[in-house]
């Protein structure tokens, strides 16, 4: 079978560059905790830009047997990755670094997205604390606002931080340093690399919650939670890992059907604790809601599904409801 310009036929080679994504991400990691005093450490960083750079000279040569041009993300990747590698060891120091750091992590993100316009599995890596992160902060936040937070309350203090968040991230795109700081030491554990250089995703998420607990009764607020907070986090983790076969925006099957599972689950258990519909009824609104929660995730590419996710699911739930 041949490779067209919008896929790749050899498994090797869609393989091999996955892998380089996956490297990468994995090499920013390691410049996220710089150790400049440390000669093995420079030693491995300078090793591993070689090793990479080694990687995608080998795998352009077997594009150029194709007659096909390396993806452009790649070919920018190689040329980075050939100028940190010829640096003397004793070259880096924190400034260095940091430019490094910036700039690999867009090659990722450059690259990841030119993996996913050719068809191929993602190759963002889960991060288990940030999973833990979504889940803990969701169902802290649902606890909150049913059992001891009222509605005028929920609204001030979810508008409050939607504007705190929104002033930071004006901030950082003022300050390199305090950037630094924000992606890098106070989100460092759960920051992904593109939210350097985009809004991260608990702004959207906060702009979300304040949005819905505005318009919509506390139900409808808690099962657009939930649908977020636990499906989301368990459809990434066996979606990356486990799923075969793709559907829209490289997202797999496995990955929705796990997303629709647990978020029906999780919405089900819910309304049975705070509502007195039957179980039939409860049923029936947890699976509705969580099968618009699983499509949105599928098909809303373009928009943050920190956004997207919870508005949907709580604003559909609200015309159920009612």
């Amino acid at each position: 079978m041949h490779a067209t310009a919008n896929s790749i036929a050899e498994p090797n080679l869609e393989l091999a560059l996955q892998q380089i994504a996956v490297d990468l991400r994995t090499l920013v990691a390691k410049l996220n905790q710089p150790r400049i005093g440390d000669g093995h450490w420079r030693h491995q960083v300078r090793e591993r830009c070689v090793e990479l750079n080694d990687r995608l000279s080998q795998i352009k040569e077997q594009w150029a047997a194709k007659r096909e041009a390396l993806p452009q993300a790649f070919a920018d990747l190689k040329v980075s990755l050939q100028k940190y590698a010829s640096e003397r060891k004793d070259h880096y120091n924190a400034s260095r670094v940091k430019e490094m750091q910036v700039n690999l992590a867009q090659r990722y993100e450059d690259a990841v997205a030119q993996l996913r316009a050719k068809k191929l599995r993602d190759v963002r890596l889960p991060k288990a604390a940030r999973s833990i992160f979504h889940v803990f902060m969701g169902l802290s936040a649902l606890t909150i606002y049913e059992l001891w937070m009222p509605w005028h309350i929920a609204v001030m203090v979810m508008g409050s931080l939607a504007v705190i968040a929104a002033s930071m991230e004006i901030s950082r795109r003022f300050s390199p340093r305090f950037n630094d700081f924000m992606v890098d030491k106070l989100f460092g554990l759960i920051s992904r690399p593109r939210e350097r250089y985009q809004t991260n995703s608990a702004t959207y998420y906060l702009l979300a919650l304040t949005i819905v607990t505005f318009l919509a009764p506390k139900t409808a607020v808690g099962l657009g939670v939930l649908v977020l907070a636990i499906g989301d986090p368990i459809a990434s983790a066996l979606g990356s890992r486990y799923g075969k076969i793709r559907l829209a925006n490289d997202k797999s099957l496995l990955g929705s059907l796990a997303f629709f599972s647990s978020a029906t689950l999780a919405c089900f258990t819910y309304l049975v604790m705070v509502s007195s519909m039957t179980y039939l009824s409860a049923l029936g609104l947890a699976a509705a809601v969580a099968g618009i929660g699983a499509v949105v995730e599928l098909f809303a590419d373009k928009i943050d599904d920190n956004f997207s996710i919870p508005m949907a699911c709580a604003l559909s739930a609200t015309l159920m409801i009612l």
